[in-house]
C-alpha cells in the first residue's frame, strides 16, 4: 500500500512543470478559436493598439503561472505559504 505523504513528490513535480505550459496553451487556444478569455482580450487590445492592455494581461497570466509553480513547489516539500512568508519576516527581523 502506497502512502500519501511517499506519492506527493511523484504528483507535484510534473505539476509544477506542466503549470506554465498549460496556462500558455489555454491562453493559445483562446486566442485562436474563441476569441474569449485572456487570449481573445490580448487579440482585441492588438486590434486596437492598447499597448497597455497586452502588458497587463502579459503580466497578469505571468503572475498566475508563477503563483501555481509556487503553490505546487511549497505543496510538495510539505510546506504552506504562510510559514514561508513568517520566515521570511522573521530573517528581516533579526537582520534589523
Amino acid at each position: 500500500m502506497v502512502t500519501l505523504p511517499y506519492l506527493t513528490p511523484y504528483v507535484f513535480t510534473p505539476a509544477r512543470l506542466v503549470a506554465p505550459t498549460a496556462l500558455l496553451g489555454v491562453m493559445t487556444a483562446e486566442w485562436l478559436a474563441t476569441g474569449y478569455g485572456f487570449g481573445g482580450l490580448m487579440n482585441e487590445a492588438r486590434g486596437n493598439l492598447d499597448y497597455g492592455m497586452i502588458w497587463a494581461v502579459a503580466f497578469i497570466t505571468v503572475s498566475v503561472a508563477n503563483h501555481v509553480t509556487c503553490r505546487s513547489s511549497l505543496v510538495k516539500r510539505g510546506r504552506n505559504c504562510s510559514e514561508v512568508h513568517s520566515r521570511k519576516r522573521q530573517a528581516r527581523t533579526r537582520r534589523l
